[in-house]
């Protein structure tokens, strides 16, 4: 994606494609015909740099965000954002004047959060979550209304109602009809202001759409159920390094902490500056690899806090090759199912030694 790292930059980075990224959102644009789109940049936009994202994003047109938090929310506003930025995870206590202060709208999810926001006396916009069936967040029917009442002559509007569906991704789609049914009969006949529960998985279901849809994983490339939404997206982020030492040693030479490799053979092998601390995890010694020209090179011992050693033996590299650790090849979804985990936590996992880079 870029052919020469920038000077004074570590050599372990992350390129994020924006022209992918938009590629990505005019996907789901196309898809969701009328429904506006939120897009989701919590957790500093699933480890692709909130900020930067969420620029490019506004200058496409995008005029609703979602974020986990008040800080999150802040940041944003910090930076130029002026659409509407959603805080999911609600407002603790002594945060509702920060939150009035940026101009965030609130999730309210308790009947004690709303008599507490109230008691603030701030002017706050909020959406109101309903408890579909996660049981995770979110009111129940009758204190949905209950709080829908007691906000009419406080300073709080009410915006919007949402959920989240739990299963959206599972091949049976019973248990997400009956929250869709739920959402739907408790939110219909208005005061609720727009109405919002698709996620990425919940863009299969055309009835989830509502008046907006909340897209996180989608918008950066991994389709969670390829099979059943028809949406073409590809990985916004590459993952990158570039060697510190490369070294030739004999056989029988014990490699990392613990000396839990011993080389067979006379090797050569390469110190890459990633480790656990930048989210390549500890479960890949002796067991993960990177590549390099294309070329699968094993990691050698145990991963440590900031490098690794892999096995170039059979790879022409020098110190300026590129090898990498997310690419088209192996994207974050493989990273996940090798670690049995979910390409979201990969991408999350990135630490912020690895300087994004926006292509």
């Amino acid at each position: 994606m870029i052919s020469h790292l920038p000077p004074g930059i570590y050599p372990c980075w992350a390129e994020v494609s924006l022209s992918r990224l938009e590629e990505n959102l005019g996907a789901i644009r196309r898809h969701v015909g009328a429904s506006a789109v939120c897009c989701v940049v919590k957790a500093d936009a699933y480890g692709h740099g909130a900020v930067a994202v969420s620029q490019f994003l506004q200058h496409l047109g995008v005029e609703r965000f979602a974020v986990a938090n008040i800080e999150e929310g802040a940041e944003l506003r910090q930076n130029g954002i002026d659409a509407e930025i959603l805080v999911l995870c609600g407002v603790p206590p002594s945060q509702e004047r920060i939150a009035a202060e940026y101009d965030l709208a609130v999730s309210i999810h308790s009947v004690e959060e709303c008599d507490r926001l109230i008691a603030s006396e701030q002017a706050l916009r909020a959406h109101l979550e309903f408890n579909s069936g996660m049981n995770r967040l979110g009111l129940s029917e009758v204190d949905l209304h209950s709080v829908r009442e007691r906000l009419c002559g406080s300073r709080i509007q009410v915006t919007g109602a949402y959920s989240h569906l739990s299963s959206s991704d599972e091949r049976d789609e019973m248990f997400s009809r009956q929250q869709l049914e739920r959402f739907d009969a408790v939110t219909r006949g208005g005061g609720f202001g727009v109405r919002h529960i698709a996620n990425s998985a919940g863009l299969r279901f055309g009835d989830a759409l509502f008046d907006f849809v909340r897209v996180g994983i989608i918008l950066y490339g991994y389709n969670p159920v390829p099979g059943e939404v028809a949406i073409d997206v590809k990985p916004v982020l590459h993952w990158k390094a570039r060697p510190l030492r490369i070294d030739a040693v004999p056989s029988g030479s014990p490699i990392s902490y613990s000396r839990t490799f011993i080389t067979t053979r006379k090797s050569r092998v390469a110190t890459l500056p990633v480790g656990y601390a930048d989210g390549f995890s500890r479960k890949f010694s002796n067991s993960g690899y990177v590549l390099a020209e294309g070329q699968v090179c094993r990691v050698l011992g145990m991963v440590t806090m900031d490098m690794i050693v892999v096995d170039v033996t059979d790879v022409d590299v020098t110190m300026e090759t590129e090898f990498s650790i997310l690419n088209d090849k192996r994207n974050a979804a493989h990273l996940a199912a090798d670690l049995g985990t979910i390409p979201w936590e990969v991408l999350c996992a990135i630490g912020a030694r690895a300087t994004r880079i926006y292509v």
